[in-house]
């Protein structure tokens, strides 16, 4: 049981981790990227979608985003979403046949501003981290086939597993501050 409880653990730890990584990519760096605006959601016919699935993301020359949805009935109701977006910041140009974004260049205040974002979610996939670790101690804990020791062994592999996530996660913070530091 103790193993399972290690190896739930490192499972979600991964998940966590990969959540993180898909975090950042929504940052807007200055850079377009559909990774901005895939996942905002949208009213569509009653319900609401994410952007992906209603329309196609391009991206213009490097620094425009093109949204071209496959209704163009819903051109208002995307450029709604977005400028009711405010983390976004971009102004949505509606043509007719689709949606542009103009990726401004970053300014230094907001560069510091977004490595400030960036530590934020790393804190938050650290307490991710901190809950995945307290359901395994649990599971260790309550295990009455194991004995003292080997609660206190599978305690620390547990530990060991926990220090190497944070470590990743702070790695990857690290990472994206200093990429967004240097556009």
């Amino acid at each position: 049981m103790a193993h399972i409880a290690v190896e739930n653990f490192k499972e979600g730890s991964k998940k966590t981790i990969h959540f993180l990584l898909d975090e950042f990519q929504g940052l807007q760096t200055g850079v377009a990227s559909p990774a901005l605006v895939e996942n905002l959601h949208i009213d569509s016919y009653g319900s609401v979608q994410p952007l992906k699935a209603i329309a196609s993301i391009s991206i213009e020359g490097g620094q425009t985003i093109l949204i071209s949805p496959w209704d163009k009935g819903l051109l208002a109701n995307i450029e709604k979403a977005i400028t009711d977006d405010h983390s976004l910041n971009l102004a949505p140009m509606n043509d007719g046949v689709g949606v542009r974004l103009n990726i401004p260049p970053l300014t230094k205040e907001r560069r510091a501003e977004l490595t400030k974002v960036a530590s934020k979610k790393g804190e938050e996939a650290k307490v991710s981290i901190r809950k995945h670790r307290h359901d395994a101690m649990e599971m260790i804990k309550n295990d009455d086939e194991l004995s003292e020791d080997m609660q206190k062994t599978a305690e620390k592999e547990l530990q060991k597993s926990v220090d190497a996530a944070n470590k990743e996660i702070d790695s990857h913070v690290k990472a994206k501050q200093e990429s967004m530091m240097k556009l």
